[in-house]
């Protein structure tokens, strides 16, 4: 039976093993709530993207974001629902088969998640008299079912999950009433490519991460970049020096975290190192917004402080 949370009062003989805030954590845990702002930059990359040279559409934005943050947590529960059997022996401590959420509890929440969140884009869709939003939250929802249920074991796993994220840039572009346009498409997937590497590496870490699944990471951590770079340089905009000094720092910081992982491919760190290049989407997404649409593209890097503050809640994880 799980301890109670280390800071709460003795309650007698018989304490309830989830008290408050030990029921509390072990949901964050399981919604992985410390890369839930990724979801809505990737959709407001699309927005600005779609847009440009004017804002998106505010209350239609804010909208798809609060959709896409209820598919992505929905995903992230029903993530751990479909792993409860094997986490019960690779990873005992986590929320389901440490007993802290029932396991029907964690599938009517991820389910009902994903239903607000294709609720949310449906009423956008009917605000803007346009059926994408509603029919990219419907993929994403299709996407993460298949990706849970079966993809995930399989080779296609890793593409499967990049395939969430670049619809999940693609909703954003909804705000426009319109097909995404060609830069649109190349970011999101750009953005697909990123995640696919990272999922191919998160597969190994509660083994051995292979050398080769590293290389490949590598090479997906630099096609955003590459596209950002070539953006810049072929727009010319004001913000282009901004653009590519924030992605000189966010290769770095890749290359460090994935130089680590080659090092010290197994172990309690690695979760971690995939944690910190999950945690480099936000960035990314500056980066790939900036290079597009100029100095607006930096109002993304105020998710990236929201997800820093979230991180420094202990107990946490992000793969």
């Amino acid at each position: 039976m799980p301890p109670s949370h280390p800071g709460a009062a003795p309650l007698g003989p018989n304490p309830p093993l989830n008290p408050p805030a030990s029921l509390g954590l072990a949901w964050a845990q399981l919604a992985r709530i410390g890369l839930a702002p990724s979801a809505p930059s990737n959709v407001i990359l699309g927005g600005l993207i779609a847009s440009s040279p004017a804002l998106p559409p505010l209350l239609p934005l804010f909208g798809l974001c609060l959709a896409s943050i209820a598919l992505y947590l929905g995903g992230m529960v029903l993530n751990d629902w479909f792993d409860r059997g094997i986490d019960s022996l690779e990873r005992p401590g986590r929320p389901i088969p440490s007993g802290r959420v029932s396991a029907n509890a964690a599938r009517n929440a991820g389910i009902f998640l994903l239903v607000v969140g294709i609720g949310i884009a449906g009423v956008v869709s009917f605000s803007l008299q346009c059926p994408l939003a509603v029919c990219y939250a419907g993929m994403i929802a299709v996407l993460v079912i298949a990706y849970n249920g079966w993809a995930k074991s399989t080779i296609w796993g890793p593409v499967f999950m990049g395939s969430c994220r670049l619809v999940n840039v693609l909703l954003g572009t909804a705000v426009a009433c319109a097909l995404p346009n060609t830069y649109a498409i190349l970011a999101s997937i750009s953005v697909g490519c990123y995640i696919a590497g990272v999922t191919t590496m998160a597969r190994y870490e509660a083994q051995i991460v292979p050398v080769w699944t590293v290389w490949i990471g590598r090479i997906a951590a630099l096609i955003p970049m590459g596209l950002a770079i070539a953006v810049v340089f072929g727009l010319e905009t004001p913000a282009g020096p901004w653009t590519l000094l924030l992605a000189m720092f966010v290769v770095i910081a890749q290359a460090r975290i994935l130089d680590e992982l080659a090092s010290e491919p197994s172990g309690p760190m690695v979760p971690r190192k995939i944690g910190a290049l999950l945690g480099q989407l936000i960035r990314i997404d500056t980066i790939l917004a900036s290079a597009w649409v100029g100095f607006a593209g930096f109002s993304l890097l105020g998710l990236w402080f929201v997800a820093l503050f979230l991180r420094r809640f202990k107990g946490l994880y992000s793969s």
